[in-house]
C-alpha cells in the first residue's frame, strides 16, 4: 500500500489533514492472493473465498480532516472521507500503524476489523483531556467488485465511538453502529454491531 498525507496549519490553532492511500490489490485479479485460513469474502461477489484474500479497491482512502481548538485540553473535528473509515471500532489493518510493514492483510480482518474502507462517511468529534467522542453517517455497503472505481450512495448507517487513553501507549474504546446492507451477497441484512 502507498499512502500519502498532508498537514496544513491554520489560524487560531486549527489543523487541515489530507489523506489518501492506493493499493496494488485489483492487480491480482478477482481471486485475490493465497492467504491460509483466510475467510469471509466472496470472489466475484458470488463465491465465498476460502484460503484467500480478495482484493481491496485500488484507493483505499481520500480524506481531509479539520480540527480545531476549543481550550488548552479540548478540541473538536470534522473528518470526511469518500472513501474513508467510520468511528466505529479500532482502525481497519490498513489503517493501522502495526500494518505499515505487512505485505498482506491478517487472516483475521474479515472477522475482527469492524468496517471495511466505507464509501462515503463524514464523523464529527469532540477530544477532552484523554476522552474522544465521536459520531458517524456513512455508506453501509461495502465495496463492489469493481475494484478501480470509487463508488457513492447514501450516507445510510450510523455509528458513535467513545475512546479513552489512560497512558500514552494504552487506548481502549466502545462503539455501536447501525449498518445498512453491508454484505453485498446479502442486501437485505442489516447489522446492528
Amino acid at each position: 500500500m502507498i499512502m500519502g498525507s498532508a498537514r496544513r496549519s491554520l489560524a487560531h490553532d486549527a489543523t487541515l489533514n489530507i489523506r489518501a492511500m492506493l493499493s496494488p490489490d485489483p492487480l491480482m485479479g478477482d481471486d485475490g492472493y493465497p492467504l491460509l485460513f483466510a475467510a469471509g469474502e466472496s470472489a466475484g461477489g458470488v463465491n465465498p473465498l476460502v484460503d484467500r484474500q480478495h482484493p481491496h479497491d485500488l484507493v483505499m482512502e481520500l480524506s481531509a480532516s479539520y480540527a480545531g481548538r476549543l481550550g488548552p485540553n479540548s478540541s473538536v473535528f470534522v473528518y470526511a472521507g469518500l472513501p474513508g473509515e467510520p468511528a466505529f471500532g479500532p482502525r481497519a489493518f490498513m489503517h493501522r500503524l502495526s500494518a505499515m510493514d505487512s505485505p498482506e492483510a491478517p487472516i483475521s480482518h474479515q472477522w475482527f476489523d469492524s468496517t471495511h474502507i466505507t464509501l462515503g462517511v463524514v464523523t464529527a468529534g469532540i477530544v477532552h483531556d484523554s476522552w474522544k467522542v465521536e459520531a458517524s453517517r456513512f455508506r453501509g455497503r461495502e465495496p463492489d467488485e469493481d475494484r478501480y472505481d470509487i463508488e457513492t450512495g447514501d450516507l445510510d448507517s450510523t455509528s458513535a465511538r467513545l475512546s479513552w487513553n489512560p497512558t500514552e501507549n494504552l487506548s481502549l474504546q466502545g462503539s455501536w453502529a447501525d449498518i445498512r446492507s453491508p454484505e453485498a451477497i446479502e442486501p437485505k441484512h442489516n447489522e446492528r454491531r
